[in-house]
């Protein structure tokens, strides 16, 4: 069931995040001009890779939680959580 998922939930996003990623720079200069498309184009190509492993990572996630063990998705976010608490005190620190 999980291979099936994850191959499934694959091939649904993967076309749309691929397009994304190879026409970022013209969807952008289009939609906003020049100047906007050459400072932001990267910023929407990881955006399209974040959200196919994000797409990802939803099938085990709630292959866990139909099992009846949502404790460990809530340990998984806690450490998440923990990280990025401690990112956002260092980037404090840095004056950032």
């Amino acid at each position: 069931m999980l291979n099936l998922g994850v191959r499934l939930t694959a091939a649904s996003v993967f076309p749309v995040g691929l397009v994304t990623v190879l026409s970022a720079h013209l969807f952008l200069r289009i939609w906003i001009g020049p100047t906007f498309e050459h400072k932001s184009s990267l910023v929407l190509q990881l955006l399209a890779i974040g959200l196919l492993i994000n797409s990802l990572s939803k099938v085990p996630s709630n292959l866990i939680q139909a099992h009846g063990r949502s404790d460990i998705t809530a340990a998984s976010n806690d450490r998440v959580a923990g990280v990025h608490l401690l990112h956002a005190l260092d980037a404090e620190e840095l004056g950032h």
